[in-house]
């Protein structure tokens, strides 16, 4: 075989230093023929020079890592820890009087919910600016919150709160004034009595056949908080409509804290009539008078239902939806 002339400069294991190869001669290595390389200086042969300058290559990386790393090991070790910026750095610390749950919000947005302990609770989240609101609430009170407004970027800031309930979930009790009499045009007063809290009473009749009607003698709606508006926070409502803490009414007219014909559709119960009272009671009695028309055949089998909801904060999607008040069904009875 002809041999056509080879010089490399590569790396000689022997000579420990870069040499001149050349091609020597020809051998047959299988079916595919070779030539031997041959180090000018020390005369010896190598078939795959290559692999030993790898070797020698990855000799000269492993050193030169290593000294990197020792580089950076003296280097830390001569400075000053790196302080890294926490993660959170605004915490709200609430004490709860009784194990309750929360929701933290910041502009109407959900960033923080779960349950307070009896001790102090950290509820830490990122210092931004804008309004944050804490809900709170357990199954005997109604939803309470309160309102922060920070624009104050100091690290590790803390505001500090104790949290208490303003109202305990009561319970009523509804009765008749007098008793419903056959074949009679009556009034009859309609008694709430409450033990406790009620907020935004609502209630539904029901009449068996041998009542023909039963309805209050003025419907009215009362907001006891103050005035009926026809504005909100957010702009002026649509004609007949009024506002009074967070409850939207619709009224024929409005006197102060009275709201004449408020229109109410029928709850999630069987009844024939539904009126929003919106009065919250506190340890106390309320009545209303009731027209009550009967027919000649009433009798023992004949009762009038009566059903009331009172209202509550609720909210009905997780994160981005918006607290509203929301009925909830608190007693029923036959009255006759």
């Amino acid at each position: 075989m002809a041999i056509r002339k080879i010089e490399k400069k590569l790396f000689c294991l022997y000579c420990k230093k870069r040499t001149k190869f050349v091609a020597d001669k020809p051998i047959r290595h299988g079916n595919k023929e070779a030539v031997f390389l041959q180090c000018s200086q020390c005369k010896r042969h190598e078939t795959n020079p290559y692999a030993l300058l790898d070797r020698q290559n990855n000799e000269h990386h492993r050193v030169i890592s290593s000294f990197i790393i020792l580089l950076i090991l003296i280097i830390g070790c001569s400075k000053q820890p790196v302080q890294i910026e926490p993660e959170f750095d605004l915490t709200f610390k609430l004490k709860p009087p009784n194990i309750m749950n929360y929701v933290l919000e910041l502009n109407n947005s959900e960033i923080r919910s779960g349950v307070l302990e009896t001790s102090w609770n950290d509820i830490k989240v990122r210092n931004l600016a804008g309004n944050y609101r804490i809900y709170y609430f357990d199954d005997n009170h109604y939803v309470n919150y309160i309102d922060e407004v920070n624009y104050d970027f100091k690290k590790n800031k803390v505001i500090t709160r104790e949290l208490e309930f303003k109202d305990k979930k009561g319970i009523i009790n509804v009765s008749l004034g007098s008793s419903i009499e056959p074949d009679k045009e009556q009034s009859i007063n309609l008694v709430f009595e409450a033990n406790g809290t009620i907020k935004h009473i609502s209630y539904c009749l029901f009449r068996t056949i041998g009542i023909v009607s039963a309805k209050p003698e003025r419907d009215i709606s009362i907001c006891d908080t103050g005035a009926w508006t026809n504005t909100t926070s957010k702009g002026n409502l649509s004609d007949g409509k009024y506002y009074c803490d967070g409850l939207v009414a619709s009224c024929d007219s409005v006197t102060g804290r009275v709201c004449d014909n408020r229109e109410l559709g029928i709850l999630d119960v069987e009844a024939d009539e539904c009126y929003f009272l919106g009065k919250t009671l506190v340890d106390e009695k309320y009545e209303i008078p009731l027209n009550i028309k009967t027919k000649d055949y009433y009798d023992n089998t004949d009762y009038l239902k009566i059903f009331v909801f009172d209202m509550d904060l609720t909210k009905k999607e997780r994160v981005f939806g918006e607290w509203s008040y929301d009925f909830e069904l608190i007693f029923e009875l036959g009255l006759s």
